[in-house]
């Protein structure tokens, strides 16, 4: 019979290790999809500035994307012209730090970036904000 005792930190200990566990997961997804968006917005924009590219070839763009992907969101017309607004604010995203892993816009959700986008000019502000949010769990 194990003790009462033993039983109760080794429990604990098991909860901890899952908790930090699913949010290093969650953080991971976050990463990944806010650069999948940043390279879609790179893009994007520099098809429409290279090529000349209107509004229907973007528009072309996001149905097909829908058409490939059924089921799956975040390729509207209107998230597509917020991914290439997210490019434009951040040029450099991925390089800018060095090693992505640490670069605060990768590691909070897409809507915290795109209110941080719309609200704040600034870019300082923004990573301010952001970073805010991270540290101490802020909400939209």
């Amino acid at each position: 019979m194990i003790p009462n005792k033993e039983y109760i930190k080794f429990f604990e200990r098991l909860k901890k290790d899952i908790l930090q566990t699913q949010l290093k997961a969650a953080l991971s997804v976050t990463k990944e999809l806010i650069l999948l968006y940043w390279r879609i917005g790179k893009e994007v924009t520099e098809k429409t500035q290279a090529k000349k590219w209107g509004s229907k070839i973007v528009e072309k763009l996001v149905l097909d994307l829908q058409n490939a992907f059924p089921g799956l969101t975040g390729f509207s017309r209107t998230n597509v012209y917020r991914m290439m607004a997210f490019y434009d604010a951040y040029p450099n995203c991925p390089t800018a730090v060095g090693q992505t892993e640490k670069h605060v816009i990768l590691m909070i959700p897409w809507g915290h970036n795109l209110i941080l986008l719309e609200k704040l000019q600034n870019i300082g502000q923004r990573l301010w904000y952001a970073k805010e949010a991270l540290d101490n769990g802020w909400s939209r």
